[in-house]
């Protein structure tokens, strides 16, 4: 068996030298995209403005695939089938000439998209930013057959030309890079873009050698998986009968935190603290709350429904970069999740300080475990065949559990990618198909502002809005 976890003899080697490796927690089947869109204003729609803006960004991906080239690759499947079970190994292969990295839309014709002036008086609302419009492709997608298709790009950019506005989308494959690596890539193409050098920090981490990047547990050849990993074992039987009803209808929104409201809730969660629970986050103070918060939102449903879940999980995703020792500055993925579970009436009552206080236990360093539990999950995979059986989300439930993915940490604000536009006037993520449960902390503007993408079920989304606690702190944009 190869520490990347495959299984077969033979690994294409009359092409291998094609192929860039993938790190074992980079094999876990997500079929995502993660999409970015910052909002530029731009005083001149000219043409020679416009193309100044494509000449610059062209050239910019130009010098960062130089530097970089597995980004400029697309995610291939190898392997698959050559062992009974076995849904083989996820590589980055270079993309075939001629496929685009830098797609250019004009969208000044009025119809197709509002214009910068109408976007903002709006507060760049979720419902006006369609993925099928200034996106390169869909976030949610459906693995195809070939090896060879094309539509699986590391790294995509879209110019989309509005009136008045440039929305500029970064889309990226979520097996290649995590939130934190798509934050690092943005920075090198802003370098790139501005024809700064890379550091040799850069260069190296951006470029360190994935396969054997994640430690696994020391005797991984005997290792047995334990209660530590029950939520990541997929059940591949059929859960939903032929007849089962058609799912709900979501919604996506966006909410604002003020700065003033961050900092209130920050304080409310403290005061409830206990002397032995030390710090605690911003974001872990508004995770709580929004956890809280769509909650209550649910438990009419809930408490009406007798085959309801019993319990809410809040599942959170991490950073584990720093539990095992991999530079920050690393541009793939490593990520796992936390997870934390009450019943849904002792949730809303639980004093928020110490909602927020079990979050942070569950990441410090001096009281997590993230370390072991990745290195577990990483062995797991390492020893399975199948690797469809392991997921994040394999054992929540979307009508009661909440998925949370900071982005408050990114960095995007303060990128001008040579475009001497200024800093970006928001930062979004473009509107996609409903997940239930699905929550963005989005990247907090320079002021403090924070921007929270929330989907939830009609009903749910409308007993949200109208929470007195919740409108307290929170203005909906949509």
């Amino acid at each position: 068996m190869h520490r990347d976890g495959s299984t077969t003899t033979t690994d294409l080697h009359e092409s291998e030298s094609e192929y860039h490796d993938l790190n074992i927690l980079e094999q876990i089947p997500y079929h995502i995209n993660t999409q970015i869109t910052l909002c530029f204003p731009v005083a001149d729609d000219s043409s020679e403005s416009h193309a100044a803006i494509i000449r610059t960004l062209t050239n910019g991906l130009e010098r960062l695939f130089a530097s970089f080239p597995w980004l400029a690759g697309k995610v291939v499947r190898v392997n698959k089938g050559t062992d009974p079970g076995s849904s083989g190994i996820l590589k980055i292969q270079p993309l075939e000439p001629g496929i685009p990295h830098l797609i250019v839309k004009d969208l000044r014709d009025g119809t197709s998209m509002p214009t910068m002036d109408v976007l903002r008086r709006a507060d760049f609302p979720m419902c006006m930013l369609d993925e099928n419009i200034i996106a390169p492709r869909k976030t949610l997608f459906f693995e195809s057959a070939s090896e060879s298709d094309p539509a699986t790009p590391v790294f995509l950019v879209q110019a989309n030309f509005i009136t008045g506005g440039l929305l500029l989308t970064f889309d990226s494959h979520h097996n290649a890079t995590d939130k934190s690596g798509q934050d690092q890539i943005m920075r090198l193409f802003s370098k790139a873009c501005c024809n700064e050098q890379f550091t040799s920090d850069e260069l190296s981490s951006g470029n360190l050698p994935r396969r054997d990047l994640i430690p696994l547990l020391d005797d991984a050849q005997n290792y047995t998986p334990g209660p530590e990993l029950v939520r990541h074992i997929v059940d591949l039987a059929p859960s939903h009968p032929a007849d089962a009803p058609p799912p709900p209808k979501c919604t996506w929104a966006y909410f604002t935190f003020p700065p003033t409201a961050l900092a209130t809730l920050k304080s409310r969660a403290t005061e409830t603290l206990t002397p032995a629970a030390g710090y605690i986050s911003t974001d872990d103070a508004l995770t709580a709350f929004i956890w809280q918060s769509a909650t209550r939102a649910r438990l009419p449903r809930l408490q009406s429904d007798p085959t309801a879940a019993p319990v809410s999980t809040l599942a959170r995703a991490i950073n584990v970069r720093r539990y095992l020792g991999i530079p920050q500055m690393y541009p793939g993925a490593a990520v796992n999740m936390t997870y934390h579970t009450y019943a849904p009436q002792t949730l809303i009552e639980a004093p928020l300080g110490g909602i927020a206080a079990q979050l942070r236990a569950a990441v410090d360093p001096k009281t997590s475990d993230l370390g072991h539990h990745t290195r577990a999950l990483a062995t797991l995979l390492y020893r399975t065949q199948d690797k469809n059986t392991v997921s994040f989300i394999a054992a929540l439930d979307f009508s009661a559990d909440v998925v949370v993915s900071s982005w408050a940490q990114v960095g995007c604000w303060g990128l001008d990618f040579g475009l001497r536009l200024g800093g970006a006037e928001a930062v979004r993520r473009p509107r996609f198909e409903g997940v239930e449960g699905l929550v963005y902390l989005m990247p907090r503007a320079a002021g403090g502002e924070g921007v929270v993408a929330v989907c939830l079920r009609d009903e749910d989304m409308e007993r949200l809005r109208e929470g007195a606690e919740f409108g307290e702190y929170a203005r909906y944009v949509g």
